[in-house]
């Protein structure tokens, strides 16, 4: 069985951990590397591969010290270039190929932010399969037979005072609980055990809210990662 769990999930820092039991992966690593370290109990042997979505710096701030400790690390060509990071260092995705990484098969798939080549990612083990978006306004792929899912739910597009600089950035690069509802409403959800809420704006999110409004529609336990 997949099992996700949140290390960190703001604007300050991304990272995540999913394993099947048998092959353990980092998502994002978006911590100082001392940071990373302790959240993983320092146990960063235990990783088997890192995937990072994208190159800013809340995603992949420890990517270079996480490659020197010997964890292959993958993402898009896009993302390595930003990054200024060597090609033989890397492990380059493509677009909607999937690749097996320990007991997981990894298909990575576009997504929608300001970034120069962003990822999302379908993990699958056995029958288990984990759907892990984040900073994007929206997921243009429907996945069938999802068990778990972990997205972006950022903030609240109808309360946002269009006059706030950050909000035109906002509505732009990153997933809003309205939109999120309506992708929920035309996935097959009939195995889902559980959402989880990634990135939530400190500023402009509701946490007991967001929660509370995707169960009330869907019936499906929610948990929302904070920092």
């Amino acid at each position: 069985m997949i099992e996700f769990t949140s290390l960190a999930s703001s604007s300050k820092g991304n990272a995540y951990v999913v394993t099947d039991g048998q092959t353990k992966l980092l998502l994002e690593c978006g911590l100082t590397f001392r940071e990373l370290q302790k959240r993983l109990d320092w146990r960063l042997n235990d990783i088997d591969g890192c995937l990072i979505t994208h190159e800013h710096n809340d995603h992949a701030k420890a990517v270079r010290q996480v490659i020197d400790s010997g964890i292959p690390v993958y993402m898009s060509e896009g993302t390595s270039l930003a990054l200024d990071l060597e090609a033989d260092h890397v492990r380059v995705l493509t677009e909607k190929t999937a690749v097996r990484v320990g007991t997981f098969i990894v298909l990575p798939f576009a997504v929608k932010h300001d970034a120069e080549e962003p990822f999302g990612y379908l993990l699958a083990s056995g029958t288990d399969k984990l759907l892990f978006a984040t900073d994007t306004y929206n997921i243009q792929y429907k996945f069938c037979g999802l068990t778990e899912i972990a997205v972006e739910c950022n903030h609240d597009a109808k309360t946002l005072d269009d006059s706030d600089s950050w909000v035109y950035r906002a509505k732009k690069n990153h997933m809003d609980v309205g939109r999120l509802c309506e992708y929920l409403r035309k996935t097959d959800l009939s195995k889902v055990r559980r959402i989880w809420l990634l990135h939530m704006s400190e500023r402009h999110g509701n946490e007991a809210e967001f929660a509370g409004r995707i169960y009330r529609k869907f019936r499906i336990p929610v948990t929302v990662c904070g920092v």
